[in-house]
Protein backbone atom coordinates (compact mmCIF):
# COMPACT_ATOMS: atom_id res chain seq x y z
CA UNK A 1 0.00 0.00 0.00
CA UNK A 2 1.55 3.31 -0.84
CA UNK A 3 0.38 6.47 1.35
CA UNK A 4 1.47 8.91 -1.99
CA UNK A 5 -1.85 10.58 -1.15
CA UNK A 6 -1.82 11.17 2.55
CA UNK A 7 1.69 12.80 1.84
CA UNK A 8 0.03 15.01 -1.17
CA UNK A 9 -2.99 16.25 1.11
CA UNK A 10 -0.62 16.72 3.86
CA UNK A 11 1.46 18.87 2.36
CA UNK A 12 -1.32 21.37 0.99
CA UNK A 13 -2.73 21.22 4.43
CA UNK A 14 0.14 22.21 6.34
CA UNK A 15 0.74 24.96 3.63
CA UNK A 16 -2.43 26.23 4.50
CA UNK A 17 -2.22 26.64 8.04
CA UNK A 18 1.22 28.44 8.25
CA UNK A 19 -0.10 30.68 4.93
CA UNK A 20 2.27 29.11 2.55
CA UNK A 21 2.04 28.45 -1.18
CA UNK A 22 2.45 24.23 -1.75
CA UNK A 23 3.16 24.26 -5.81
CA UNK A 24 4.68 20.39 -6.11
CA UNK A 25 2.16 18.38 -7.62
CA UNK A 26 1.37 14.76 -6.92
CA UNK A 27 3.38 13.39 -10.48
CA UNK A 28 6.27 15.69 -9.21
CA UNK A 29 6.42 14.14 -5.85
CA UNK A 30 5.43 10.50 -8.11
CA UNK A 31 8.64 11.22 -9.93
CA UNK A 32 11.00 12.45 -6.95
CA UNK A 33 10.10 9.48 -5.13
CA UNK A 34 11.09 6.97 -8.08
CA UNK A 35 14.70 8.86 -7.90
CA UNK A 36 15.20 8.23 -4.46
CA UNK A 37 13.95 11.13 -2.41
CA UNK A 38 12.17 10.18 0.60
CA UNK A 39 12.14 14.06 2.36
CA UNK A 40 9.34 16.80 1.03
CA UNK A 41 9.62 20.03 2.30
CA UNK A 42 10.66 18.55 5.69
CA UNK A 43 8.42 15.52 5.80
CA UNK A 44 10.46 12.10 5.66
CA UNK A 45 8.97 9.42 4.32
CA UNK A 46 9.39 5.57 4.14
CA UNK A 47 9.66 3.15 1.28
CA UNK A 48 5.91 3.01 1.07
CA UNK A 49 5.02 6.96 0.88
CA UNK A 50 4.32 6.80 4.86
CA UNK A 51 5.32 10.49 6.44
CA UNK A 52 7.36 9.56 9.44
CA UNK A 53 8.00 12.63 10.99
CA UNK A 54 7.90 16.09 9.67
CA UNK A 55 11.53 18.83 10.68
CA UNK A 56 8.92 21.57 9.63
CA UNK A 57 6.11 21.28 11.53
CA UNK A 58 4.63 24.39 12.83
CA UNK A 59 5.49 25.32 16.21
CA UNK A 60 1.98 26.08 16.85
CA UNK A 61 0.55 23.03 15.66
CA UNK A 62 2.47 20.60 17.16
CA UNK A 63 1.31 17.37 16.62
CA UNK A 64 -0.41 18.46 13.34
CA UNK A 65 1.25 15.14 11.78
CA UNK A 66 -0.31 12.95 13.54
CA UNK A 67 -3.73 14.48 13.59
CA UNK A 68 -3.51 14.68 10.08
CA UNK A 69 -2.93 11.11 9.79
CA UNK A 70 -5.55 10.09 12.06
CA UNK A 71 -8.27 12.55 10.59
CA UNK A 72 -6.76 10.97 6.91
CA UNK A 73 -7.31 7.44 7.74
CA UNK A 74 -10.41 7.78 9.67
CA UNK A 75 -11.65 9.42 6.32
CA UNK A 76 -10.51 6.94 4.08
CA UNK A 77 -10.99 3.95 5.99
CA UNK A 78 -11.65 1.04 3.44
CA UNK A 79 -12.57 -2.54 5.53
CA UNK A 80 -10.74 -5.45 4.57
CA UNK A 81 -12.95 -8.41 3.25
CA UNK A 82 -12.62 -11.58 4.05
CA UNK A 83 -11.64 -13.84 1.23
Amino acid sequence: MEFKLLLHEYLIARAEVIGADFNLSLTEIEKLFSLGFRNFAGVQVNEFFFPCWDNDEPITHRGLLNGFICFYISRNYKPIQNS
